[in-house]
């Protein structure tokens, strides 16, 4: 169950008077666990003792005029409903605001009653304390002058005067000694640098070659990566460039074929490294290298390899590698 004294007859109403749990509006949020024998159930409002009745009830709750008790019932502890029409609190409440109920206000005073007869004489008091003394007479005329005492101590000496003025300077001695050498001075601040010397001459220069090669094997891959072609290497500075060369037994029938050297898979960025081998008939083998410039490349490790296709459309039967001949696959960093 949940309770609740509410200000409407029907309905939750806009204000709780009071509610079980304190809930200022509406259904309050905790529940009173009570049983119920044959419809009927008792229960003490505002006794704190049981579960969930943490609001006591008290006289501040019926100062309004209307006041309704509304109840929400449960079967689950869990979807509550109010039990309708709220039932109206009647006399019986309200006998509880009696006992306390307010003091009227006072009324107005009274009229002063006559004086009553005085009282007998009591005894008389101790002496109080003498008064202060009162101010003293003029002086009398003075007496005649008395004869001349001794003479009397000397007094203290009193403060010198000031000094005269300095006599003129003596004559000047001779000169004494040499004095020991004082401490040296900070140093004072750097002077401007001076030019630059003539660079000096070059050290030895080194080459950073990479370089793959093999015997064949040989390849007739007509469209598509040489597989057996690649090479990796590490580029250093970040603005060098790259010359790569490759050298293997390039042969055609029929039409035309070109051998591209692709780098990291794609065209070197400044432009392609290509040969290309036409024919118009019998197959031709020849020995070939293909030497270029690549710039445009990160520092980093990159992967050159081979690829082959046609000119211009559809290639002719295209073969890289004969009889097993040396191919070599070169990169080298230069300034």
């Amino acid at each position: 169950f949940k309770f609740a004294v509410v200000n409407s007859a029907s309905g939750d109403g806009t204000t709780n008077y009071w509610a079980n749990d304190g809930t200022a509006s509406c259904e309050p949020a905790t529940a009173v666990p009570l049983a119920v024998s044959a419809g009927l159930f008792n229960v003490l409002l505002g006794d704190t003792s049981l579960p969930g009745m943490s609001q006591a009830l008290d006289e501040t709750v019926f100062g309004e005029t209307d006041t309704y008790l509304r109840v929400w019932f449960s079967q689950d502890g869990t979807t509550f409903e109010a039990l309708n029409p709220n039932q109206r609190i009647a006399s019986v409440a309200y006998a509880l605001r009696a006992k306390y109920a307010e003091n009227g206000p006072s009324g107005p005073p009274g009229d002063q009653g006559p004086s009553g007869p005085s009282g007998p004489q009591g005894p008389a008091g101790a002496d109080g304390a003498d008064g202060a003394a009162g101010p003293s007479g003029p002086s009398g005329p003075s007496g005649p002058q008395g004869p001349a005492g001794a003479d009397g101590a000397d007094g203290a000496t009193g403060p010198s005067g000031p000094s005269g003025p300095s006599g003129p300077s003596g004559p000047q001695g001779p000169a004494g000694a040499d004095g020991a050498d004082g401490a040296t001075g900070p140093s004072g601040p750097s002077g401007p640098s001076g030019p630059s010397g003539p660079s000096g001459p070059s050290g030895p220069s080194i080459r950073t070659v990479a370089y793959a090669t093999g015997l064949g094997p040989n390849d007739s891959t007509d469209i598509g990566q040489i597989t057996s072609r690649t090479l990796s290497f590490d580029k250093t500075n970040e603005t060098s460039a790259i010359r790569i060369s490759y050298t293997d037994n390039f042969g055609v029938l029929h039409d035309d074929c070109r051998w591209q050297i692709r780098i990291d898979g794609g065209a070197c960025p400044s432009g392609d490294l290509i040969y290309d081998f036409y024919t118009g008939g019998d197959t031709i083998f020849r020995s070939q290298a293909v030497v270029g410039y690549c710039e445009g490349l990160v520092a980093g490790t990159h992967v050159v390899d081979v690829w082959v296709g046609g000119v211009s459309g559809t290639p002719g039967d295209c073969y890289t590698g004969w009889a097993a001949s040396r191919w070599v696959l070169e990169a080298e960093e230069v300034n």
